[in-house]
């Protein structure tokens, strides 16, 4: 293999591991490779958002980042990061122009169709590395279908801090290319098409969590004590799973289609957005019914609805397809953090709150938590029976809110 498809393939090639409780085992992760860039995107002013009501939009968008890059990258594996109200990837440097030209006209999009100022930035490892900073990614196989990615360091949040630097952010904000008055972006796989999902128990917990260990090994102790904690007072992923197949049903009232429509048909034609939302509203029903059935149909039929499923693809089985998406839910990760939505009682919160404020005295984490009735769910879908992911998280706030109380820890110890 040559150098250009040895860096290409950097991320391809981490072999993934399957064992959650290592998530946060600094042996299963390599440095992230020189010649990479990671992207932060956010919206900017969140909280005034979800304050007006908007977080549903502010997931859409985050999400609408990570799909337009993936679309970007083509075969070229990237890892990414849901975080709420914006997402973080990596990306080989090869791809910078098309990401960039990809992320304006996603911020465009944002900006004209809901309403929402999209920050958006391109950071060099080797920029982060020249700095001091660690960063390093690991493969979690949550399924078949669904290969999480996970990162260790401070790298992450020091090129986030970059992007929204005023004496930085112009060096590394993302710009379209020469000439592209009107770059453009592709969302096909985009879907967001189900009700908010209620809690299995009484709430759906978004929680974010920051070692502050003096060394790796040290933050690597905190972590997995803290899984240890959250298994013992939750249960494992199953028991406070935010998802279960009796939760998910697809939204049918035009208000809840209307961010996919904004999205696939942006502009003021009012009249194209209804037909889009029929069209959206006919293959709901159809795939309510496959569902319902337990239907076996042909390859084919399933690419009419999805244009991106394999060619070579089997038969679908929609019986198993609620099956497929918990798995390959994304209600887990590492970021530089640990972030989770979990689904469990107001007793059971109290009691982690309890492990984790002792914690935080003792200077070892901060942390922030959000507590809602239910869960919101946003979806990247290639292929039905393949690859995908449903990105989670907490309704009214969710990981947003978490974050902020978690920074109001942070400014109460003078800490960045």
């Amino acid at each position: 293999m040559d150098d250009a498809n040895e860096t290409l393939n950097f991320y391809r090639r981490i072999l993934p591991f399957t064992d959650r409780a290592g998530m946060s085992d600094a042996r299963r992760f390599v440095p992230a490779h020189g010649d990479w860039s990671v992207v932060v995107t956010d919206i900017v002013n969140s909280t005034d958002a979800i304050e007006a009501g908007k977080y549903k939009d502010v997931n859409v968008v985050g999400v609408l980042t990570i799909t337009a890059l993936l679309n970007a990258a083509g075969e070229i594996d990237i890892p990414f990061v849901f975080g709420g109200d914006g997402a973080t990837l990596l990306i080989p440097n090869a791809l910078r122009g098309k990401a960039a030209d990809a992320l304006v006209a996603t911020r465009n999009l944002a900006r004209a169709e809901f309403g929402l100022d999209l920050r958006i930035g391109i950071v060099p490892v080797s920029d982060l590395y020249a700095r001091g900073e660690r960063l390093r990614v690991a493969r979690l196989e949550v399924s078949p279908n669904y290969q999480q990615a996970l990162f260790l360091g401070g790298g992450l949040a020091r090129a986030e801090q970059l992007v929204k630097d005023p004496l930085t952010a112009a060096r590394y904000t993302a710009r379209a290319a020469r000439g592209a008055d009107a770059p453009e972006a592709d969302y096909t796989g985009f879907t967001c098409r189900w009700k908010s999902i209620p809690s299995p128990h009484a709430e759906s917990v978004s929680l974010i969590v920051h070692a502050r260990g003096a060394s790796e090994a040290e933050d690597e102790t905190i972590y997995r004590s803290l899984l240890e904690e959250i298994d013992a007072v939750y249960g494992d992923l199953e028991q406070r799973n935010p998802l279960t197949a009796h939760g998910l049903r697809p939204a049918l009232r035009d208000s809840d289609l209307d961010a996919e429509a904004k999205v696939f048909t942006p502009g003021n034609d009012d009249a194209k957005r209804r037909r889009y939302r029929w069209q959206m509203r006919g293959q709901i029903a159809v795939t309510n019914v496959w569902m319902a059935v337990g239907a076996r149909i042909s390859a084919a039929q399933t690419r009419r609805h999805f244009p991106l499923a394999d060619s070579e693809m089997p038969e679908m089985d929609w019986g198993k397809y609620k099956k497929y998406l918990i798995e390959t839910a994304d209600v887990q990760k590492m970021d530089g953090a640990l972030r989770m939505v979990m689904s469990g009682y107001p007793d059971q919160r109290a009691r982690l709150a309890e492990f984790l404020e002792a914690g935080y005295r003792f200077g070892r984490l901060s942390y922030g938590i959000h507590a809602a009735s239910s869960a919101l769910m946003t979806c990247v879908v290639f292929q039905p029976n393949g690859r995908q992911v449903h990105f989670v998280d907490g309704s009214d706030g969710g990981y947003a809110l978490a974050a902020r109380e978690m920074k109001a820890r942070l400014h109460a110890l003078n800490l960045p």
